[in-house]
C-alpha cells in the first residue's frame, strides 16, 4: 500500500520511511504551499486540505512548531522555520 506525504524536507521523509519500515511505501509530494497564519493546528489543517485538493487522495502532512510560555505560549510558533533557516 502507498501513502502520500506532503513534504519538501528529505529528513522528514527519511524519518517516516524508517518508522514505517517497509509496511507502507511513501510517495513524497513537494507542494508550494501558501503561508498560513494562525496557530499550529490551523496551519496543519490548511496544509492538509490544500495537499488533498491538489493530489486528490489522502495525504500525510507534518508541521512543527516551537513555543515558549515566556512569550505567551505563541512565539516563535510557525516563525520557527524562518528563524532556523536564517541561522543556517
Amino acid at each position: 500500500m502507498r501513502i502520500a506525504f506532503a513534504t519538501g524536507n528529505a529528513n522528514k521523509l527519511s524519518e517516516l520511511q524508517q518508522i514505517l519500515n517497509g509496511v507502507l511505501e511513501v510517495d513524497a509530494i513537494s507542494l508550494d504551499s501558501t503561508l498560513e497564519l494562525g496557530c499550529i493546528r490551523d496551519i496543519a489543517v490548511a496544509k492538509s486540505k490544500e495537499a488533498f485538493k491538489i493530489i486528490g487522495r489522502p495525504v500525510l502532512t507534518d508541521d512543527t512548531s516551537l513555543t515558549f510560555s515566556a512569550f505567551g505560549g505563541e512565539l516563535p510558533g510557525w516563525l520557527l522555520f524562518f528563524i532556523v533557516r536564517a541561522l543556517y
